[in-house]
């Protein structure tokens, strides 16, 4: 991505936060186009879109990466250059895509295996934005999480019919949640946010936080980083128009 003079990219933060050597010369010009291109390297991306797996029965599509374990998934299509992005796959199980949005029909789910298994750093932070279908099962649904197999999710999102719940576990096995009440907005907000034993849930800009005293990082999951499915909830149903993972 582009930095301002003086300054260079980290790929720890993904920021321009290391002060670099600056020599001014005559003035550039940037355009407004090339601004645009460097701000999609986050950005979903239809590469790979016919690849078909029979024996799992999925499509496989590729996301970019850019630095370590940030990644955004936008369901419009207008990618123009791909040269500079490390893509890494993210595997579809029944999930639809039109009018800019994944849709799930509570038998789908998209899977980042490269998520499974990992130190998610000192910080987790998950963005994510959705609106329900009519919901035919009381039962919570999961939104985002990294449990299955037997594996309670160490990361949680859920919704049902009165709240969303965000959950966190960490490596000393110490679990806390927070509930916000859903609001009755067609489109939900939904901000995740972990660091050193605070877990704060923020919904169309409502915050709530909880503690675990002795704080650490988020306790690694076998199973790949999911949205639409978790250990012992339902499926989501509805659409969702925008995933990010800092």
């Amino acid at each position: 991505m582009p930095c301002a003079p003086g300054t260079a990219y980290d790929t720890k933060d993904c920021e321009c936060t290391v002060r670099a050597k600056y020599t001014a010369t005559k003035e550039q010009t940037v355009k407004p186009s090339k601004i645009a291109k460097h701000q999609d390297n986050f950005l979903f991306t239809f590469l790979d879109h016919n690849i078909f797996n029979k024996n799992e029965k999925t499509t496989k599509f590729l996301f970019s990466q850019v630095a370590k374990q940030k990644v955004k998934l936008n369901f419009t299509e207008g990618f123009e250059d791909e040269r500079d992005k490390r893509p890494v796959y993210v595997v579809n199980n029944n999930v639809t895509f039109g009018q800019g949005v994944a849709k799930f029909d509570g038998t789908s789910r998209l899977r980042v295996p490269q998520l499974s298994n990992v130190d998610y750093g000192e910080a987790v932070v998950l963005k994510i934005k959705f609106r329900e279908t009519r919901d035919t099962s009381n039962k919570a649904q999961a939104i985002i999480s990294n449990g299955d197999c037997g594996n309670n999710a160490s990361i949680l999102v859920a919704k049902d019919a009165e709240k969303i719940t965000f959950g966190a576990e960490t490596v000393g096995g110490e679990y806390t949640q927070v509930e916000i009440p859903k609001p009755k907005t067609e489109w939900k907000t939904v901000k995740y946010a972990y660091n050193d034993g605070r877990l704060q849930g923020t919904v169309n800009g409502h915050s709530k936080s909880a503690w675990i005293p002795s704080g650490g990082r988020i306790q690694a999951r076998p199973c790949a980083l999911q949205i639409g499915h978790g250990e012992g909830l339902g499926d989501f149903q509805g659409d969702i128009e925008d995933v990010s993972f800092i």
